[in-house]
């Protein structure tokens, strides 16, 4: 029945009805959403779904109630059947178009966090279409979109979050994009009285300009100055500023003005601002705060300004403040207004006032005479320049007048002027009264002694100036000397007791006579300067008795440092007697010692370079060097004159470090002499050697040293063998040393090295040079190993045979590849003795010791040749019997032959000798030729 029920309803088109009873009586939501699609009602089966989050209706169902909402432009719900179907995707979709943008962004929040910024900024650009700016300013800030939050900010009237924002936008695209906002918020923030936030928005937008104008208009002058002293560059500060104080000026804000102006300094517009507008008294305290160099100018300027005017009492007034009061009187003068000027003087002080007066007199004399002058400087208590004035006009009964009843004090003056005058006109007698009436009589005096009229003279000076006599009688005497009158000047100066101007005018006149005459009678203390200078003015000594008069004469005066210098001054020229000249410059080291200790280094050290460059080093010389302090230089002179034991004493007792230099000195010498055997006496051996080399005195040498200095016998023996062998003379070398070489030093060891291996060399070359170099090579080698292990030469030579099994031990044992070479040298050298003393014998036990010998040698055959070594071996086993290794040894020397005709043709490898000391094939020295 419900079933036919349903389809008649779906038949008959009743689909809501037919959803409605399978929904209510049915209960089932699928047939029902189903019936609402049918019947074209999405939102209906959109809402059943929604009612039954639980059942579970086909995915294709919703699918098409999904796609059915959204054809309806019912997003929203289409977003929720989607996000049922878990099509997250499409679900967001649907919510963004359906601008359901909460549920879009909680979803995105789940399953795709990365949407979430573009949904918000989506979401605010959908709040802000519709007039909601206050909304859409979170979801911008939560997308991050500044600028979009900014506008949001600034459409909601936020406007403190609009500057935050800002901050955001400015960090983000920088200044440049933020900058338009910036300044409409500024704006805003102006009008709004917010002037910090105005000025914060300003400054980040690069406009600190605005800022300041802002808040010189808002009237916060200060904050302007202090913004634009910290934002704006110097020059930048400078113009807005200017331009604010212009304005502010021409709005007779003059006190902002002026602030405006100083706070850049500009001290001349502000003096110039009152000057415009009048307030003199301001600008007059600005130019005295800011200009005072120009602060006299200005009272200048404003004066004359005034001046010009005719307002005489404003210019007074300019001038005197200003320390022009100067100006002030001649401006009254000039007018003829004395009483105004002697009123602004009085005010300066009396000086002031008294040069007015003055000035008044000058005039008054022009108008009226000099009486009425001198009447009016009278009348103000000016007596002195009434005499003065009268004195000026040469009216001297006048001056006179007034001197005695109104200043006495003036009296001198006038007298002494009346005096001038009346000389100037040649009256002598007037003159002179006058002067003593001036109290001035050295002035009459002067002028009796100009005219020349002694006399007169002599007579004033002794009744008025008693101390000028004495000059009268010296200038008068002059005057004499001048015409020649020497009798009559010698008297004046006599007189005046000045004889010492007797003596120099005598002597200009060369008259040294006389000079000498008046010395003695009236200043003998004078006399040895006078013979000096006489000296000196004839060419000074020229022989050897004026030089003695002389010095004598100076001694004889107590005038000891000149005698000494006489003495000192002393040449060959003069004392040609090379004998007395020394004993003349001795003189002046004498008297030094004697009457002058002061000088006797200094003398003693003159005359002795004088003594070595006229007759060279001396005794006395080294003394005087000695007496002067110089000891290096007494040193030097004693070598120079060979004295070398005292030269040596005077050095270690004052001169230690000369030492060294005495020494050598004598070496020298003993060089130069050739004197080997006091080189040797005195140790030097180095030197001793030296010669020996140069002369070839060998033998005579090692004679010496061997008697006087044993101690250098070493030496020379090393030196001479040294000699030796550059001659290719070893032999002779090796027996020097064997025979004079007690000791053994480290040169001596390498000496004996050389030796033995240069003569070891020498072995292959004949029999002869076998015979002659091989003891020598044993007995250098012997005596270098008993050297080194302390043993004496008779040891040596007893332990000469049984040392070889120890010389054998020892080499094996050396570390050092020269020692060990040099202990087989040895052992070599002994078994070739052995091979040829054995040679020489025929006997059976002789001729096996010698095979083994051969064969044992063969153990170093590659210390000398081994051809040879082969083949002697070969030989002695051959003579002792022993065929096998005759025939082994000799085989091996036919090999080393063919390797000699062939080199690198033939190979001498073999192993016969693998388990023996001999040393294998490669390790053997071939020779470029044959031995035999």
């Amino acid at each position: 029945m419900k079933s036919q029920y349903h389809n008649w309803l779906m038949q008959t088109g009743q689909e809501e009805k037919a959803g409605d009873v399978a929904l209510r009586i049915a209960k089932d939501p699928e047939t029902a959403v189903k019936c609402f699609m049918n019947g074209g009602m999405p939102f209906k089966a959109a809402g059943v779904i929604a009612l039954h989050e639980n059942a579970a209706f086909r995915p294709g169902l919703l699918e098409s109630v999904a796609e059915a909402l959204t054809a309806c432009g019912l997003h929203e719900k289409a977003g929720d059947i989607y996000q049922r179907l878990g099509e997250t995707k499409n679900a967001v979709l649907a919510y963004r178009k359906g601008s359901a943008f909460k549920k879009a962004v909680e979803l995105s929040r789940e399953v795709r966090p990365s949407d979430v910024v573009e949904i918000e900024e989506e979401w605010g650009d959908w709040l802000l279409g519709r007039h909601e700016p206050d909304a859409a300013l979170n979801h911008f800030l939560e997308a991050a979109c500044s600028r979009k939050a900014v506008e949001a900010a600034l459409k909601a009237k936020q406007w403190k979050r609009a500057l935050e924002c800002l901050q955001d936008l400015i960090a983000t695209e920088g200044e440049d994009t933020a900058r338009p906002y910036l300044l409409d918020l500024a704006k805003t923030f102006t009008a709004m009285g917010s002037l910090s936030e105005a000025e914060r928005c300003f400054c980040q937008a690069g406009c600190s300009k605005d800022a300041v104008v802002m808040y010189v208009e808002a009237g916060f002058l200060d904050r302007g100055l202090k913004l634009a002293s910290e934002r704006l560059s110097a020059a930048e500060r400078r113009v807005v500023v200017m331009e604010i104080a212009q304005n502010l000026e021409e709005r007779r804000k003059l006190e902002e003005a002026e602030k405006a102006y100083l706070s850049i300094e500009e001290y001349d517009d502000v003096i110039a601002m009152h000057r415009r507008n009048g307030q003199v008294e301001e600008m007059l305290q600005r130019v005295s705060l800011y200009r005072p160099d120009l602060l006299e100018a200005t009272h200048r300027t404003l004066g004359e300004e005034m001046e010009a005017a005719g307002n005489l009492d404003e210019a007074e007034q300019f001038y005197t403040r200003g320390g022009l009061w100067r100006l002030a009187v001649g401006m009254y003068r000039q007018l003829g207004k004395w009483d105004a000027a002697a009123r602004v003087a009085r005010k300066e002080g009396e000086a002031a006032h008294n040069e007015v007066i003055r000035a008044l007199a000058q005039e008054t004399v022009a108008a009226e005479g000099l009486s009425a002058a001198c009447q009016l400087l009278l009348q103000h208590q000016f007596p002195e320049d009434a005499v003065k004035l009268a004195l000026d006009a040469e009216d001297f009964p006048l001056a006179l007048h007034i001197a005695e009843t109104s200043a006495e004090h003036m009296l001198e003056a006038v007298n002494l002027q009346m005096a001038t005058v009346h000389e100037e006109k040649g009256d002598c007698c007037t003159a002179e009264k006058h002067f003593v009436r001036a109290g001035r009589a050295t002035e009459a005096i002067e002028m009796y002694r100009h005219l020349g009229a002694w006399e007169d003279a002599i007579r004033v000076a002794s009744a008025h100036a008693p101390d000028t006599v004495s000059d009268l009688l010296v200038c008068q005497a002059k005057s004499l000397a001048s015409e020649d009158d020497t009798k009559g000047a010698e008297r004046l100066f006599v007189e005046a007791e000045r004889p010492d101007l007797a003596v120099n005018m005598y002597l200009s006149k060369c008259m040294q006579t006389e000079a000498m005459a008046v010395s003695r009678e009236h200043c003998p203390q004078l006399l040895p300067e006078l013979v000096k200078r006489t000296a000196c003015a004839e060419g000074g000594p020229k022989t050897a008795a004026e030089l003695i008069e002389l010095a004598n004469a100076f001694e004889a005066a107590g005038e000891v440092d000149a005698a000494i210098d006489v003495c000192c001054s002393a040449t060959s020229a003069m004392v040609p007697d090379n004998s007395l000249l020394n004993k003349i410059w001795l003189t002046a080291v004498k008297l030094a010692e004697t009457k002058a200790a002061h000088r006797v280094k200094g003398i003693s050290a003159e005359v002795a370079r004088k003594m070595i460059d006229a007759s060279g080093p001396s005794l006395d010389v080294a003394r005087l060097f000695q007496a002067a302090g110089r000891a290096a230089e007494a040193v030097k002179c004693l070598v120079a004159c060979e004295e070398w034991e005292k030269a040596r004493e005077l050095a270690a007792a004052v001169a230690p470090e000369c030492l060294p230099f005495v020494d050598e000195a004598r070496r020298q010498k003993l060089i130069s002499a050739r004197d080997i055997a006091t080189l040797l006496a005195i140790g030097d051996g180095p030197a001793a050697i030296q010669v020996a080399a140069e002369e070839g005195t060998w033998d005579a040498s090692l004679s010496l040293a061997k008697e006087c200095a044993p101690g250098v016998v070493p030496q020379i023996v090393n030196a001479y063998c040294r000699a030796l062998i550059r001659e290719k003379r070893e032999d002779e070398a090796a027996n020097i040393f064997l025979h004079s070489a007690t000791t053994l030093s480290s040169e001596g060891r390498l000496l004996i090295c050389e030796l033995a291996q240069s003569l070891y060399s020498s072995l292959h070359a004949s029999d002869e040079d076998r015979a002659r170099c091989l003891p020598l090579v044993k007995r250098l080698l012997m005596k270098l190993f008993s050297s080194t292990r302390g043993e004496r030469e008779g040891e040596q030579n007893e332990g000469l045979a049984l040392s070889i099994g120890r010389v054998q031990r020892e080499a094996d044992r050396a570390e050092e590849n020269e020692e060990k070479h040099r202990r087989v040298l040895l052992l070599v050298s002994h078994y070739l003795s052995v091979l040829d003393i054995a040679g020489k014998h025929i006997q059976e036990d002789v001729k096996e010791a010698a095979a083994k010998t051969a064969v044992a040698i063969l153990r170093h055959a590659k210390e000398f040749r081994s051809d040879e070594a082969f083949y002697r071996a070969g030989q002695h086993c051959r003579k002792a019997g022993w065929t096998g290794m005759a025939f082994f040894f000799l085989n091996r020397y036919l090999d080393i032959a063919d390797a000699i005709d062939e080199p690198g043709g033939t190979s001498l490898a073999s192993s016969d000798f693998e388990l023996t000391d001999i040393p294998a094939p490669e390790e053997l020295r071939i020779p470029e030729t044959h031995s035999l």
